[in-house]
């Protein structure tokens, strides 16, 4: 049984190690957690690693440790070659099956970090209270409801402070059929874009990543939201490794481009303001990779 399992791979991460050192497998990616907090050295197999985070223990399921675990360590294994020719830059992806094979490394990634798991507990727990709400209201309000509770006795002002104070979890067994159903359903609509792969054009700008490597962005949607998959102006965005980062859209053709250090920058941030916690980069010179001064 494995204890310690990564919900952003290892295999992904090394890949953004420190560009002064030349075996970019065994070396340290540098961490940005914060404007007020000085970047730090950490190697992948520290990073982005949760203690039974895939495992599992339902009441009404045998308990599984490695099932999660093993199914993604497949996934990713059959995704190390095509992540080696991106290294290569070598971007040609007219073969369908390395398409779907990277279209599928890249759609788990998306779902399998914690920040998509507090998303789906957050969107768990609205609906579970939207009901008890509704049903409230069913009865004539708050005042009714609490009427028929005299057991109750609470004021309908610290009644709602306590309630919107509730945090509310699924079963982790429901997190991961979620996770995987949520998965395999956006893999086409990530291999029906259009995929355009951007290079620095200055060496030394590179891209960086984060603990949500893979990001959506839609202009119709504010930075706070989350703009919906299947919307044909919604743009998947993924940093492939500090030289390459892949945009899927409909609204470019595919190609290999060189970009300014600008919009080098400009990504750099877009990641970083969709981050749950940690950025990571190659480098800790801040200003390289953000354009503003280091704190």
């Amino acid at each position: 049984m494995k204890k310690n399992q990564h919900y952003v791979p290892q295999l992904y991460l090394k890949y953004f190690a420190d560009k002064n050192k030349s075996q970019h497998e065994d070396k340290f990616l540098w961490v940005f957690e914060g404007p007020t907090v000085p970047p730090y050295r950490k190697s992948p197999k520290n990073l982005c690693v949760k203690k039974y985070f895939y495992s599992f223990d339902d009441d009404e399921l045998l308990p599984d440790h490695d099932l999660i675990e093993n199914y993604l360590n497949g996934i990713e294994t059959s995704t190390a070659k095509i992540l080696n020719d991106l290294w290569d830059k070598k971007t040609e992806f007219v073969d369908i099956k390395k398409r779907m094979l990277l279209a599928r490394f890249i759609s788990f990634l998306h779902f399998r970090t914690v920040q998509s798991r507090e998303f789906l507990r957050i969107l768990f727990q609205n609906k579970l209270k939207s009901h008890f709400v509704d049903e409230i209201n069913k009865l004539g309000g708050y005042r009714e409801w609490i009427n028929r509770k005299p057991e109750l006795s609470i004021s309908e002002e610290d009644f709602l402070d306590s309630f919107n104070k509730i945090k509310i979890s699924p079963k982790k067994a429901l997190s991961t059929e979620i996770m995987l159903e949520w998965s395999l359903k956006m893999i086409p609509f990530l291999v029906e874009r259009n995929w355009s792969f951007y290079v620095p054009e200055d060496t030394q700008s590179s891209f960086v990543t984060s603990d949500h490597p893979v990001n959506l962005y839609n202009e119709d949607f504010g930075p706070d939201m989350i703009p919906g998959i299947a919307l044909e102006k919604t743009d998947f965005v993924f940093p492939v490794n500090p030289r390459l980062c892949l945009i899927a859209t409909f609204f470019a053709e595919e190609r290999t481009i060189t970009v300014s250090k600008d919009f080098v920058i400009g990504i750099n941030r877009f990641i970083a303001n969709k981050s749950y916690r940690y950025v990571f980069g190659n480098t800790n010179d801040f200003t390289a990779l953000f354009g503003v001064t280091s704190p």
